[in-house]
């Protein structure tokens, strides 16, 4: 199971990642990030510190979502 909070901190848009992100979460990872709407020229941070697993493939959907 996956848990993506967002969070606005001096005009950065955090992400939070917590759970298992890993290829067996995918569908439940592109649920997820489908919600993180970036805004152009406003700063994004990642934290991952709560996740327990983060694999190639998840971080590659975080990645994709991030930059477009």
């Amino acid at each position: 199971m996956i848990e993506l909070r967002q969070t606005s901190i001096d005009g950065e848009l955090h992400l939070h990642l917590q759970g298992e992100w890993t290829f067996e979460q995918v569908v439940a990872i592109k649920a997820a990030l489908q919600q993180v709407q970036p805004v152009a020229g406003t700063p994004l941070v990642v934290n991952a510190q709560a996740a327990a697993r983060l694999d190639v493939t998840a971080a590659w959907f975080v990645y994709q979502q991030v930059h477009g």
